[in-house]
């Protein structure tokens, strides 16, 4: 007998709230649902599929059509239903009536068109020979393994071996779920139909089976099955499916470590970092343990850029060396042209070749380049020297400096070699930001509102009733600076590789540093993060996380504080995909990056904040923030 299955694909799916493609059409894992589903079936040995389409049906013809026109075996039959809101029970009975012209007496699988499966779930169902009269359903007795906002939507079953006693959304002492397949004789369902002519939902219709005994459950046996209704269905699905296509890629076997013997490599106490925010620590370092005594005749590495050398490093070094100090002066050219790899060899061999010790200290003073290129060269020499920071930017002052991660720029991207390094300290001077420039004050605010919109509402607000020019508000400075310390401080001990939480971190930067890149550093970091955060804001809005009240006060804040909010014309989607693969927040399975819910709210599923974000939703949200 020829295998046919059913699959129901004709509503609109609004809870999924995704632009310009209807639901069974959005892609999970880089294939659309409804595919994955098709695919599946003909895999098991299914040639016939009938689907009934309702909404937007004509999109989703073309596009199944087009996708199968080189596939002679499998014939794919649509069923439009132009009264597809009056139910699922409106759907099946003019699939069934159409099918029986066809098919008569004959079982077949039924399926929703919004269910992801594994494969052997389908062939779980379709093992079992359903007698004429009765039905089976494909039913998930593991309750415990599902949140209580998916079991409350979910179709809820009470059953007594493999019969069913209940069926329905509201189903005392139920121990089952819904699973959506199902396996029945057309005539029979035809006939159930026609006796139950109120019914609108499948409960409804099933339940008078369950009282006749003719309703059996088929209990999955293992593995995972998503109903996808909502963004966070997507993304967890998305998650699930990109986890097990990373363990398929390989086929090892079980490690057997109990045959060697095993001993724990503990180096050492966590590092600790001194974090000092004040004011007047160029007019006088020795309010500060700059050098500590046992460094006291080591030879001194003082690192920083044309611009910063002349207003402090210069002071600094003249002082250090009145009070006997051995100092060295490496000065580097401004911008992001120093943190490269080239630079990075050239300088390292200045340092060997002017002599270093073990109790050497490196002291960067400027802005983020200089901490990252003196940072990155003190975590290397000897593995690891003393190294201290005095940031000069807002941008090092808030984000750069106040940090472990040391990194030099690869030839591909922004930051693609470094290393996890702790300064000893770092010594931020308000009164540097006196002589900033004022695109680099504006700059430096792109991560000031990065913290406060990923952790702090009422810093947000803070922020927003702000009155006057900034620029030189020594006032406001302190205090955005102090609590962005204390944010990172706080998130570093948690999350020090930024796994979970620490994500927060890296808002904006997904999209932000591929841009970076690519406008050839004409862009600065904060100003390349404020565009990444608008991209990044608008995916969070395409996946249904956010409402446009979101976006609209990312625009607010940015603008306010004077940042770009539109990704320039000559950046091409193309070209920013093609540098995102060289982020290390991305996969082989696809991109990754942190998202918002609300002001203050980190999104996350189930504890991970590192959200998968389909392409064609990146492409749309890149699209929608480029210049005009």
């Amino acid at each position: 007998m020829r295998k046919i299955a059913l699959i129901l694909a004709a509503g609109d799916g609004k809870r999924l709230d995704r632009t310009h493609t209807p639901k069974p059409l959005v892609k999970v894992c880089e294939t659309p649902i409804i595919v994955r589903l098709i695919d599946q079936m003909f895999e098991l040995g299914i040639e016939d599929i009938f689907l009934v389409v309702g909404y937007e049906k004509e999109k989703l013809i073309q596009a199944l059509k087009l996708h199968y026109v080189n596939q002679s075996q499998l014939k794919l039959h649509f069923v439009e239903n132009d009264h597809w809101q009056e139910g699922i029970v409106s759907s099946v009975k003019q699939a069934l009536v159409h099918i029986k012209h066809i098919f008569n007496q004959q079982s077949i699988l039924l399926s929703m068109g919004d269910h992801i499966f594994e494969q052997n779930h389908i062939k779980e169902i379709l093992d079992v020979s359903p007698e004429l009269g009765h039905c089976h359903i494909l039913v998930d007795g593991r309750i415990e393994a599902f949140d209580p906002t998916d079991i409350e939507q979910a179709v809820k079953i009470k059953k007594s071996g493999h019969l069913i006693e209940n069926i329905g959304f509201q189903v005392p002492s139920f121990n089952a779920l819904d699973a959506g397949l199902f396996s029945f004789y057309i005539d029979d369902w035809l006939d159930l139909i026609a006796q139950n002519s109120k019914a609108v939902t499948l409960p409804e219709l099933l339940l008078p089976l369950c009282q006749d005994q003719k309703l059996s459950a088929v209990e999955m046996k293992n593995g995972q099955w998503h109903d996808i209704d909502t963004p966070i269905d997507l993304i967890h699905a998305e998650m699930t499916l990109r986890r097990e296509k990373r363990i398929r890629s390989v086929n090892v076997p079980s490690p057997k470590h109990d045959l060697f013997g095993q001993y724990d490599f503990i180096a050492g106490k966590p590092e600790l970092t001194q974090m000092l925010v004040g004011r007047g620590i160029f007019k006088d370092p020795s309010r500060i343990e700059l050098i500590p005594s046992e460094s006291a005749s080591s030879p001194i590495f003082i690192f920083t850029d044309e611009t910063v050398a002349p207003l402090y490093a210069i002071p600094l070094e003249t002082k250090l060396k009145s009070y006997g100090y051995r100092t060295n002066l490496i000065v580097m050219k401004d911008g992001e042209e120093s943190k490269s790899l080239n630079n990075y060899v050239k300088l390292t061999e200045k340092v060997l070749s002017l002599g270093v010790d073990e109790k050497s200290v490196f002291i960067s003073v400027g802005g983020g380049v200089v901490c990252n290129v003196c940072g990155f060269i003190a975590s290397t020499i000897y593995r690891g020297l003393d190294l201290v920071h005095l940031p000069t930017s807002l941008m090092a002052q808030c984000d750069a400096a106040i940090s472990h991660k040391q990194a030099i720029n690869g030839y591909l991207g922004k930051n693609m070699v470094g290393a996890y390094y702790s300064p000893r300290m770092v010594a931020v001077d308000v009164e540097a930001l006196l002589t900033l420039d004022e695109r680099l004050m504006k700059d430096g605010m792109a991560e000031v509102i990065k913290h406060a919109l990923c952790k702090d509402e009422g810093y947000v607000d803070l922020l927003l009733k702000h009155q006057g020019d900034f620029i030189r508000d020594l006032d406001l400075l302190e205090e955005v600076i102090r609590r962005n310390v204390a944010h990172k401080c706080r998130l570093s001990k948690e999350d020090p590789k930024e796994l979970s939480e620490g994500m927060v971190l890296q808002y904006g930067h997904t999209v932000g540093h591929p841009i970076e890149h690519l406008s050839g550093y004409s862009l600065y970091h904060g100003e390349s993060v404020a565009i990444g955060m608008m991209v990044e804001v608008r995916v969070s809005r395409l996946l249904g996380v956010c409402g446009d009240d979101l976006v609209e006060l990312h625009e607010t804040l940015l603008r306010k504080f004077g940042l770009p909010v539109k990704v320039p014309k000559e950046i091409s989607c193309a070209d920013m995909l093609k540098t995102l693969r060289y982020n290390k927040r991305y996969l082989t399975e696809g991109t990754r990056m942190p998202l918002l819910s609300q002001a203050g709210q980190m999104w996350h599923v189930k504890g991970d904040y590192a959200i998968p974000v389909p392409t064609e939703v990146l492409i749309e949200a890149f699209e929608q923030s480029k210049e005009k």
